[in-house]
């Protein structure tokens, strides 16, 4: 069975030429289930710290890696403030580090969305969390 909304990640993959790669390990980041990865779209490379609880980045697959990019947009985007933000993905935000990638990814949105647009969107979460049909088959990408 295929799912329009993996196929639209893998076309936007195509579309912008978007390749990804492995940032340096972090240890303050990694202790939070989070991993910088690298988004390279013409000339301009993005270092982007995302989520990884399911440990995908290692596989380094394009649509999986554009789809935890697209979770973080949307994370910082439906969050009222940083503190909203820091519950909805269950960090504590007296952590400097949780401080740190906030900013980072304040940042980014709006450079990111440009490069996007503001219609295309990450897979929902459940949809991950569960590893239902489409999560293994965006996986299976």
């Amino acid at each position: 069975m295929k799912y329009p909304e993996v196929e639209q990640l893998a076309n936007t993959v195509k579309r912008l030429g978007l390749t990804f790669a492995i940032g340096e390990p972090s240890e303050s980041l990694e202790k939070l289930f989070y991993r910088r990865i690298e988004m390279t779209v013409g000339d301009d490379t993005f270092s982007i710290p995302v989520m990884d609880e399911f440990e995908d980045v290692p596989d380094c697959k394009p649509v999986v890696m554009l789809q935890l990019v697209l979770q973080e947009c949307e994370f910082f985007e439906d969050a009222a403030d940083f503190s909203h933000w820091a519950e909805d993905v269950g960090l504590n935000k007296s952590e400097p580090v949780v401080v740190e990638i906030y900013n980072e990814i304040a940042g980014l949105v709006p450079k990111l969305r440009r490069i996007f647009g503001e219609n295309l969107h990450a897979i929902p979460v459940f949809e991950i969390e569960f590893n239902t049909g489409m999560a293994k088959y965006l996986r299976d990408f």
